[in-house]
């Protein structure tokens, strides 16, 4: 339940003062749980503030540092994860899949499928390159589409440039009355 604090304030209709260790609190439980009034809830502060204190820089800033460490430790985590992934593949690819062998009743290892092998590569790469922010498969081919586009602009602007425009004609009249077509 929301309960209002009243604060000593030094002008009307402006946010109190509170410690720099509070507002990163709030920014901090904004970020997990995305939610005004639970940060309000939980630390006691108005929502008003709360709602002020979200158009201010310092609170644009704060936000932005704690996703950048979120995204680290996430790239940190997707990488361990990746060489375990890199490990099993490489074991996998070496020495083959665990498979029950149910004529001699014994399991024994078979090679594994590539299909499989490249699809948990590929899916592990792809979600590293996306946190580093490095080009992945999805955005070459939209580069490569920008560049189609622009060649295709090229190409219709050179059509146009070599087009012959028709030749202008003139009509005189000569003293008998009559016209001449001239070039």
């Amino acid at each position: 339940m929301y309960k209002y604090k009243k604060l000593k304030k030094t002008k009307a209709h402006q946010p109190g003062w509170w410690p720099e260790k509070i507002k990163m609190e709030a920014v901090t439980l904004w970020c997990s749980t995305g939610s005004p009034t639970t940060v309000s809830e939980t630390l006691g502060i108005p929502l008003c503030t709360i709602e002020t204190w979200k158009t201010l820089d310092w609170w644009k800033n704060a936000v932005e540092v704690l996703r950048n460490q979120d995204n680290e430790k996430l790239d940190s985590k997707l990488t361990k994860a990746l060489d375990k992934a890199l490990d099993k593949v490489l074991d996998l690819i070496d020495n083959g899949e665990f498979i029950y062998d149910q004529k001699t009743g014994k399991v024994k290892r078979m090679p594994a499928k590539l299909r499989d092998v490249n699809h948990a590569f590929n899916s592990l790469v792809d979600k590293r390159q996306l946190i580093r922010k490095l080009p992945t498969k999805i955005v070459e081919s939209s580069q490569t589409e920008q560049k189609l586009k622009q060649l295709a602009v090229q190409f219709a602007e050179f059509v146009n440039k070599n087009k012959k425009e028709p030749p202008a004609i003139t009509l005189e009249q000569d003293d008998e009355g009559t016209y001449a077509v001239h070039n």
